[in-house]
């Protein structure tokens, strides 16, 4: 036996559209990992229909045309660096191109610069007390900061 209910019998169109319209965002920001990133899910999705309709347009090799502006925003201070050499965090799901090159590099520096943590290690002088060395530290502060105020005063 089956039943069947007209839900317009006990709700309206405006509520029936409010529900599909709740129930569809909360299946996107599902889908998408949360609100959070429901914003840059959306926004990427916007690039990339943008650039279709600019390829569409576009006189010329649009690739090339941005091959030429992204040699130029690495080689100047742009915002762009940020792009490049972000760091992975809540807002970004991966490190920027430009990091995991940092990244990289560090780690196939990796045995030069334990050799140094290791060369300043054996080099310190672990006999001297630190008191010493923090008061050496202090004078070295104190007269910097007041002593040669007073002289450039003079």
């Amino acid at each position: 036996m089956t039943t069947e209910i007209n839900i317009k019998n006990y709700l309206s169109e405006d509520e029936i559209k409010k529900i599909c319209i709740e129930v569809v965002r909360n299946r996107f920001y599902q889908n998408v990992g949360g609100e959070a990133d429901a914003e840059r899910v959306i926004v990427n999705l916007s690039y990339a229909e943008v650039l279709r309709i600019i390829q569409n347009e576009w006189d010329t090799d649009l690739t090339e045309a941005l091959k030429v502006r992204m040699r130029e925003a690495i080689e100047d201070d742009s915002s762009l660096r940020f792009q490049i050499f972000r760091k992975k965090s809540e807002y970004e799901r991966e490190d920027g191109p430009g990091w995991k090159i940092v990244l990289e590099e560090i780690e196939k520096c990796r045995p030069l610069i334990r050799n140094k943590i290791e060369e300043i290690i054996r080099d310190f002088d672990f006999d001297m007390d630190i008191m010493d060395v923090m008061r050496d530290a202090l004078d070295t502060i104190i007269e910097e900061k007041l002593f040669t105020k007073r002289e450039n005063k003079q």
